[in-house]
């Protein structure tokens, strides 16, 4: 009997309890992906909603491993290692070409790869600080935030062509970063500024959504009603409605330092 096919949920790890978390978006009620490997980091993380599969990254002897596994964590595949240094922050999946996108701050670059470990190749070079990253699947556009010396939200072709940077001013840590495709607006959260922002796709219309003065927000995910954020002041993932207003708990004080956050809401029309 096949699986039956799971929506409207969050995904989050919490790498210093070594776990991943799948939680229903309205409920809040979770599970731990129970996945057997020995001192587990997990850090950034993304989805293919077709096969309902996981890639995610963890950092293992001064370089990056890419995984995957389904959302029951019955099983577990390497994809492969990175060069000697890989730092993956962000990750990112466009289910249309079946290809993995990741930023790697520590060769200061993005990359694409297949899920089998082939056809690697580098989107952008010499990116500071590149950490989250959100995809135009329709466009075949990569967007991303770099927390270097001069922080910026920078756009390229997937061939790299037609690199652009879309905001420069009044950033100082942007992390998290998520693209509504259809109202052409990218969705940010910045731990320096305490803010969470949104902003034309031509940097054009920015606006401040929510300001927190003790937060410090990391990974970031939308759908159609709500931005759920993961702050490291805190210990559990945060809700908020797409406005900025009502922020939520999201499940109890129960985690330890959460970082990447991915949504699933099949209602809202994503790349």
């Amino acid at each position: 009997m096949p699986e039956p096919v799971l929506d409207h949920f969050i995904l989050f790890n919490d790498v210093f309890e070594g776990v991943m978390v799948r939680m229903d978006i309205e409920t809040f009620s979770y599970t731990t992906v129970p996945l057997q490997l020995a001192n587990f980091t997990p850090i950034a993380l993304t989805f293919d909603p077709t096969l309902q599969q996981i890639y995610f990254s963890e950092v293992k002897n001064q370089t990056s491993v890419i995984r995957q596994t389904d959302l029951r964590g019955a099983w577990v595949s390497t994809l492969g290692y990175t060069p000697q240094g890989s730092v993956i922050d962000g990750m990112a999946f466009d289910n249309k070409r079946n290809m993995i996108f990741y930023t790697d701050a520590g060769n200061n670059r993005i990359v694409s790869i297949s899920p089998d470990g082939s056809n690697l190749n580098v989107v952008g070079f010499n990116i500071e600080q590149p950490k989250g990253l959100a995809l135009d699947t329709n466009a075949a556009v990569v967007y991303w935030t770099d927390c270097g010396s001069q922080a910026k939200i920078e756009s390229a072709n997937y061939d790299g062509t037609n690199r652009r940077i879309i905001l420069a001013e009044d950033l100082q840590f942007p992390y998290g970063i998520a693209l509504d495709v259809a109202a052409g607006q990218l969705y940010f959260c910045d731990a320096g500024t305490k803010t969470i922002e949104v902003v034309n796709t031509d940097g054009t219309r920015r606006k401040m959504l929510y300001k927190d003065f003790r937060s410090a927000c990391y990974g970031l995910a939308l759908t159609s009603q709500y931005i759920f954020y993961s702050d490291w002041t805190k210990m559990n993932v945060v809700r908020i409605n797409r406005d900025g207003s009502n922020q939520t708990p999201a499940g109890p004080d129960s985690f330890s330092q959460v970082f990447d956050v991915y949504a699933f809401d099949s209602s809202f029309t994503k790349a």
